[in-house]
């Protein structure tokens, strides 16, 4: 499909003299939430998606010429599954990887996706880009979002959480639509991004977003043929005699090579 006429954006050049005065002329923008993937970056402002930042593998949600956009630009517009134009809509969640993006709003039975390896090639059934943002529909309504360097995840308001580009035997990813990787619960559930995926329950305990087969991480290693897919979630084992201390964790940030975990004091 073209893109709309207004996401047309020459790569890497500067806006121009008339756009500056346009921009200048508006508000200081108030920016809800920020996500940044390797080299691009997302802002929710006023529940609009911006981006900006290295595109040619589809990581920005639009089509700028040559893939890449040096000032942020609306991402206004996607694709449902059989292919209609859809407005994106006013969004409240974000979240960004190495070379993908998901975007959302709570209480909605779907999120966007976009960029590196997010769809699948209808003739092959291998993953392919995703160049504009592209409706999965979850089965409960969406709580929260999560990405990891090429995964993303999607809690729901029931306690569930689904993943999005989970690795399979037999060469590949799940990217035709999100998998359950862990029921509805009414424990309170968060997840969050980084180099791996974590979900947070109740405050008190880290579970790493992991396959069943041979004690492998989402999105690596490698399953025998005809090995069966079983996504679960596992405790994490750097969590073991971390006291809490009457503390709960607000947060866990993971990188390349190390990671983060943010604790607050709980007051009842």
């Amino acid at each position: 499909l073209p893109p709309p006429p207004q996401h047309r954006v020459q790569s890497n050049t500067p806006p121009s003299a008339s756009q500056l005065s346009s921009l200048l002329s508006l508000p200081p923008p108030s920016v809800s939430s920020a996500a940044l993937g390797l080299q691009h970056g997302h802002v929710l402002s006023a529940g609009t998606l911006y981006s900006w930042g290295k595109g040619e593998r589809g990581q920005l949600g639009y089509f700028p010429a040559g893939g890449n956009c040096c000032f942020a630009v609306p991402v206004v517009r996607g694709v449902e599954a059989g292919g209609e134009w859809r407005e994106v809509g006013e969004l409240d969640r974000l979240a960004a990887g190495f070379n993908h993006g998901a975007a959302g709003k709570r209480g909605e039975t779907g999120a966007w996706l976009w960029g590196k390896n997010m769809g699948v090639d209808g003739d092959s059934g291998r993953p392919r880009d995703l160049y504009l943002p592209v409706w999965f529909p979850l089965p409960s309504p969406l709580a929260g979002l999560a990405c990891c360097s090429h995964q993303t995840f999607a809690v729901c308001e029931d306690g569930s959480v689904h993943g999005h580009g989970i690795y399979r035997g037999g060469g590949g990813a799940v990217t035709e639509a999100f998998v359950e990787v862990r029921p509805p619960s009414s424990e309170r559930v968060e997840v969050f991004g980084g180099h791996e995926a974590h979900a947070v329950v109740n405050g008190t305990e880290v579970r790493r977003l992991e396959l069943d087969a041979g004690d492998l991480l989402v999105g690596e290693g490698e399953l025998e043929d005809g090995e069966e897919f079983v996504p679960h979630v596992r405790e994490a084992e750097w969590m073991e005699g971390v006291e809490l201390g009457g503390r709960e964790i607000k947060a866990v940030h993971s990188g390349w090579e190390f990671g983060m975990v943010e604790m607050e004091e709980v007051t009842r």
